[in-house]
């Protein structure tokens, strides 16, 4: 099972903050990851080792890319 956490911001709240809990809960039972604009965001993705895929803006084809 594959799980992408799309949230259309760059810095870290309250979203990214439940987005983050629930990938290091699934991080055994699928293949996780983040998908954001890049920003803040990064520094705390790294030092939880989650995934990122960053993204430009928020689009159809720019999700496309990433699926």
């Amino acid at each position: 099972m594959r799980i992408l956490h799309i949230v259309n911001t760059s810095w870290f709240s309250g979203a990214e903050k439940i987005a983050c809990q629930l990938i290091n809960a699934f991080k055994n039972e699928a293949d996780v990851a983040y998908c954001g604009f890049d920003g803040s965001i990064k520094a705390v993705l790294k030092d939880q080792n989650i995934p990122f895929l960053p993204i430009k803006k928020m689009s159809v084809g720019e999700l496309k890319k990433i699926y």
